[in-house]
């Protein structure tokens, strides 16, 4: 594979599987950055409807979450090293594997509509994301050579 050109690797089953990848998750990833507030509200105000709180106290808790969310996002290279021991032990394939079961984790905990239960899911997202990006990263740099690796990646991402 690391002696086809560009676009002879952008034929092949891999990059295909490295797009249907990378298309379901980053969406999933994208979509849940961009709804987490009104996600974060609704759980506060379900909390509010069940007499735990007032409304007001619960906006006021679903906005310091959304400020937590902020805080815990880009704290997703703690899991740098987990990433690491992954790949090592287990190979790239598994660790994708490892990638779907956390996003699995993710989307299970974001059925929960419970406040807290979206602060402990701030840590599986940056998990998950972390995984993601650093796993297919690596994928693409394995299966079609670094020559090349930029260049996949961006029509991956780019779709």
């Amino acid at each position: 594979m690391h002696d086809l050109t560009v676009f002879q690797q952008l034929a092949t089953l891999d990059f295909v599987v490295v797009l249907v990848f990378a298309c379901i998750h980053m969406l999933r990833c994208n979509f849940y950055i961009e709804t987490v507030n009104e996600m974060l509200v609704q759980a506060a105000m379900q909390q509010s409807s069940n007499g735990d709180q007032d409304d007001e106290d619960s906006l006021v808790a679903a906005k310091s979450y959304a400020q937590l969310f902020s805080f815990v996002l880009p704290a997703g290279i703690i899991f740098v090293p987990l990433i690491d021991v992954t790949v090592r032990r287990i190979g790239i394939i598994r660790t994708l594997h490892t990638t779907n079961a956390i996003g699995i984790v993710f989307g299970s905990l974001l059925l929960l509509d419970i406040l807290w239960v979206h602060g402990v899911n701030f840590i599986a997202f940056a998990g998950f994301r972390a995984y993601l990006y650093a796993t297919l990263n690596t994928y693409i740099a394995v299966t079609f050579g670094v020559a090349t690796m930029g260049r996949v990646i961006g029509c991956a991402f780019t779709t």
